[in-house]
Protein backbone atom coordinates (compact mmCIF):
# COMPACT_ATOMS: atom_id res chain seq x y z
CA UNK A 1 0.00 0.00 0.00
CA UNK A 2 1.75 3.34 -1.13
CA UNK A 3 0.32 6.69 -0.12
CA UNK A 4 2.09 9.98 -0.41
CA UNK A 5 2.85 11.66 2.64
CA UNK A 6 2.90 15.78 2.14
CA UNK A 7 3.88 16.54 5.90
CA UNK A 8 5.66 20.05 5.20
CA UNK A 9 3.91 21.75 7.56
CA UNK A 10 2.19 20.53 10.98
CA UNK A 11 0.90 24.08 11.81
CA UNK A 12 -1.91 24.13 14.75
CA UNK A 13 -4.64 25.01 12.72
CA UNK A 14 -8.32 23.28 12.03
CA UNK A 15 -7.60 20.01 9.99
CA UNK A 16 -11.26 19.05 9.69
CA UNK A 17 -11.92 14.90 9.74
CA UNK A 18 -15.74 14.92 8.98
CA UNK A 19 -18.06 13.32 10.89
CA UNK A 20 -15.24 13.98 14.05
CA UNK A 21 -15.26 17.19 15.49
CA UNK A 22 -12.27 18.84 16.27
CA UNK A 23 -12.20 18.99 20.84
CA UNK A 24 -10.70 21.17 23.26
CA UNK A 25 -7.28 20.54 23.79
CA UNK A 26 -7.98 19.56 27.38
CA UNK A 27 -10.82 16.79 26.45
CA UNK A 28 -7.80 14.13 26.14
CA UNK A 29 -5.03 14.99 28.54
CA UNK A 30 -2.51 13.26 26.22
CA UNK A 31 1.24 14.30 26.22
CA UNK A 32 3.59 11.96 23.18
CA UNK A 33 7.42 13.57 23.35
CA UNK A 34 8.99 13.16 20.06
CA UNK A 35 12.73 14.38 20.30
CA UNK A 36 13.82 16.66 17.99
CA UNK A 37 10.80 16.35 15.35
CA UNK A 38 10.90 19.02 12.96
CA UNK A 39 7.38 19.08 13.30
CA UNK A 40 4.19 18.01 15.39
CA UNK A 41 0.60 18.14 15.49
CA UNK A 42 -1.82 17.06 17.80
CA UNK A 43 -6.00 17.01 18.44
CA UNK A 44 -8.66 15.43 19.83
CA UNK A 45 -11.75 14.64 17.92
CA UNK A 46 -15.25 12.93 19.14
CA UNK A 47 -18.06 11.15 16.93
CA UNK A 48 -21.13 12.33 18.69
CA UNK A 49 -21.15 11.92 22.19
CA UNK A 50 -18.67 9.14 22.27
CA UNK A 51 -15.00 9.06 23.72
CA UNK A 52 -12.23 11.74 22.59
CA UNK A 53 -9.66 10.37 20.39
CA UNK A 54 -6.31 11.78 19.78
CA UNK A 55 -4.54 12.54 17.12
CA UNK A 56 -0.13 12.95 17.33
CA UNK A 57 1.89 13.03 14.17
CA UNK A 58 5.47 13.92 14.56
CA UNK A 59 7.93 14.37 10.88
CA UNK A 60 11.31 14.27 10.36
CA UNK A 61 12.54 16.07 7.64
CA UNK A 62 16.28 14.99 8.23
CA UNK A 63 18.06 12.79 11.15
CA UNK A 64 20.75 12.64 12.68
CA UNK A 65 22.23 11.38 16.48
CA UNK A 66 19.92 12.69 18.96
CA UNK A 67 16.87 13.49 16.33
CA UNK A 68 15.59 10.54 15.09
CA UNK A 69 12.50 9.10 14.88
CA UNK A 70 12.76 5.73 15.87
CA UNK A 71 14.89 6.99 19.44
CA UNK A 72 14.43 4.93 22.68
CA UNK A 73 13.93 8.92 23.93
CA UNK A 74 10.90 9.51 22.04
CA UNK A 75 7.45 8.61 24.07
CA UNK A 76 3.88 8.13 23.14
CA UNK A 77 2.62 8.86 27.21
CA UNK A 78 3.94 11.21 30.39
CA UNK A 79 5.82 8.32 32.23
CA UNK A 80 4.74 9.85 35.21
CA UNK A 81 1.28 9.68 34.81
CA UNK A 82 1.55 5.76 32.63
CA UNK A 83 2.40 2.52 32.92
CA UNK A 84 2.83 0.33 30.29
CA UNK A 85 0.44 -2.97 30.93
CA UNK A 86 0.75 -4.38 27.28
CA UNK A 87 1.72 -4.57 23.96
CA UNK A 88 0.98 -6.38 20.81
CA UNK A 89 0.37 -5.40 16.96
CA UNK A 90 -2.95 -5.05 15.33
CA UNK A 91 -4.42 -5.50 11.45
CA UNK A 92 -7.10 -2.70 10.90
CA UNK A 93 -9.20 -2.48 7.70
CA UNK A 94 -8.18 1.27 6.22
CA UNK A 95 -10.46 1.34 2.97
CA UNK A 96 -9.75 -1.43 0.48
CA UNK A 97 -6.45 -1.68 1.97
CA UNK A 98 -4.85 -2.75 6.06
CA UNK A 99 -2.93 -1.22 8.21
CA UNK A 100 -0.76 -2.86 10.59
CA UNK A 101 -0.98 -0.73 14.04
CA UNK A 102 1.15 -1.24 17.28
CA UNK A 103 -1.22 -1.08 20.26
CA UNK A 104 0.48 -0.05 23.62
CA UNK A 105 -1.59 -0.40 26.81
CA UNK A 106 -1.59 1.90 29.60
CA UNK A 107 -2.77 1.58 33.52
CA UNK A 108 -2.51 4.56 35.55
CA UNK A 109 -2.51 4.96 38.89
CA UNK A 110 -6.05 5.43 39.71
CA UNK A 111 -7.14 2.98 37.36
CA UNK A 112 -7.96 4.38 34.09
CA UNK A 113 -6.80 2.96 31.00
CA UNK A 114 -5.46 4.13 27.96
CA UNK A 115 -5.00 2.44 24.23
CA UNK A 116 -2.77 4.30 22.16
CA UNK A 117 -2.28 2.45 18.60
CA UNK A 118 0.57 3.61 16.41
CA UNK A 119 2.56 3.72 13.22
CA UNK A 120 5.07 5.37 11.01
CA UNK A 121 5.45 6.25 7.19
CA UNK A 122 8.87 6.30 5.88
CA UNK A 123 9.46 5.59 2.10
CA UNK A 124 6.14 6.62 1.68
CA UNK A 125 4.78 3.67 3.25
CA UNK A 126 2.92 3.24 6.13
CA UNK A 127 5.22 0.75 8.70
CA UNK A 128 4.46 -0.82 12.07
CA UNK A 129 7.60 -2.29 12.76
CA UNK A 130 10.75 -0.04 13.19
CA UNK A 131 13.38 -1.88 12.05
CA UNK A 132 11.64 -1.54 8.73
CA UNK A 133 11.73 1.80 9.11
CA UNK A 134 15.06 2.26 9.25
CA UNK A 135 15.67 0.18 6.30
CA UNK A 136 13.36 2.03 4.77
CA UNK A 137 15.04 5.41 5.82
CA UNK A 138 18.44 4.10 4.62
CA UNK A 139 17.02 3.04 1.35
CA UNK A 140 15.27 6.95 1.02
CA UNK A 141 18.90 8.20 2.00
CA UNK A 142 20.53 5.68 -0.51
CA UNK A 143 17.91 6.58 -3.66
CA UNK A 144 18.94 10.74 -2.85
CA UNK A 145 15.17 11.11 -2.20
CA UNK A 146 14.60 13.27 0.99
CA UNK A 147 11.52 11.80 2.23
CA UNK A 148 9.61 12.82 5.07
CA UNK A 149 9.75 10.23 8.05
CA UNK A 150 6.39 10.45 9.74
CA UNK A 151 5.12 8.80 13.20
CA UNK A 152 1.15 8.73 13.66
CA UNK A 153 -0.66 7.20 16.85
CA UNK A 154 -4.21 7.47 17.84
CA UNK A 155 -4.79 7.16 21.74
CA UNK A 156 -8.61 6.71 23.55
CA UNK A 157 -9.47 6.03 27.37
CA UNK A 158 -11.72 3.30 28.25
CA UNK A 159 -13.30 0.89 30.31
CA UNK A 160 -14.14 -2.02 27.93
CA UNK A 161 -11.01 -2.64 25.11
CA UNK A 162 -13.44 -3.74 22.37
CA UNK A 163 -15.02 -0.54 22.67
CA UNK A 164 -11.52 0.94 22.60
CA UNK A 165 -10.93 -0.51 19.19
CA UNK A 166 -14.30 -0.01 17.91
CA UNK A 167 -13.63 3.63 18.28
CA UNK A 168 -10.27 3.91 16.69
CA UNK A 169 -10.95 1.77 14.13
CA UNK A 170 -14.10 4.05 13.34
CA UNK A 171 -11.97 6.52 13.42
CA UNK A 172 -9.28 5.25 10.87
CA UNK A 173 -12.20 4.36 8.56
CA UNK A 174 -13.54 6.81 8.61
CA UNK A 175 -10.48 9.56 8.51
CA UNK A 176 -7.68 6.97 6.68
CA UNK A 177 -7.52 8.81 3.08
CA UNK A 178 -6.97 11.90 4.43
CA UNK A 179 -4.32 10.75 6.90
CA UNK A 180 -2.68 8.96 4.83
CA UNK A 181 -2.18 11.78 2.14
CA UNK A 182 -3.12 15.13 3.72
CA UNK A 183 -1.54 17.74 5.75
CA UNK A 184 -2.73 18.67 9.22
Amino acid sequence: MKQTSQLSSLVEQQFSLFPWVRQPADALDWRPNFVGADRTFKASYRLDHGPAVGLYIADYQSEHQGKELINDMNRWYGANAWTPAGRGTRTVPVGSDRLDVKVLELRARDGSMRRIWYWYQAYQQPVANPLLVKLFQALNKLSGAQDVASAYALAVDYEDSRSADAVLTRFLSDNWPKLATSTP
